[in-house]
């Protein structure tokens, strides 16, 4: 099955987010960033449900007398067999061994295979029926080597100590002479999403990608609904 209109038609819409929310670069904390990041966290979900729904739809052994049981895309903690049975709750018994691609798909991103970003995305796409995602300042710090300077550097080992051992030697852009390498303990303040300790341009646009990959490849092992 070829992803449908619908679902294309929010994958631009997420392009169009991250385009948005790019924009803030990191700087002053915002009431629209978070609110941005909200929008997307909590599409990107909906795409996943939507195409949940599709597997329903194609794949379920449907009960006389039974309704259509709320379809989400499954997240587990766990195990295999919580997953095996979310699909026993949603009328698709034998999913892992009729439909095996499709469950291993499925499978691969729960958080009891050491998967986290889906775990992370859901739980901030869920705050936002309470509140907006918290945006934090935190400092970080880093190394700085060979500022102002050309490097020539043969290896570079930091220790278990934090002992720099620096083969190669660096001239100074300005002069052109040769100096001592300069190391210095670089101090930044930067924006996070507090729950996931992540920038938040950087943790949406992993989850596009990531979503845009799962739900064409879900839809992919689907049959069109026209041949079953």
């Amino acid at each position: 099955m070829v992803v449908p209109t619908s679902v294309e038609a929010q994958f631009r819409r997420l392009d169009k987010h991250l385009k948005e929310l790019k924009q803030f670069g990191g700087g002053a904390m915002s009431e629209d960033e978070s609110i941005v990041a909200a929008e997307i966290c909590n599409s990107c979900i909906l795409a996943l449900d939507k195409a949940m729904n599709s597997v329903w739809q194609t794949k379920a052994i449907k009960k006389e007398g039974k309704g259509k049981p709320k379809i989400y895309f499954p997240i587990h903690m766990k195990s295999r067999e919580k997953l095996a049975e979310q699909f026993r709750a949603y009328q698709m018994p034998n999913m892992e061994n009729e439909n095996p691609e499709i469950f291993q798909l499925i499978d691969s991103v729960q958080v009891y295979k050491g998967v986290k970003w889906l775990s992370a995305l859901h739980k901030l796409a869920a705050i936002r029926h309470e509140e907006f995602p918290k945006i934090e300042k935190v400092k970080s710090f880093g190394i700085g080597i060979g500022r102002g300077q050309d490097l020539y550097m043969k290896s570079l080992v930091i220790d278990e100590k934090g002992q720099i051992d620096l083969n190669g030697y660096s001239v100074n852009q300005v002069r052109g002479t040769i100096e001592p390498t300069k190391v210095e303990v670089v101090e930044e303040m930067r924006s996070v999403l507090k729950d996931v300790g992540i920038d938040p341009y950087s943790f949406c646009r992993s989850s596009v990608t990531k979503v845009k990959t799962l739900v064409s490849k879900l839809y992919m092992l689907l049959p069109n609904p026209k041949t079953g």
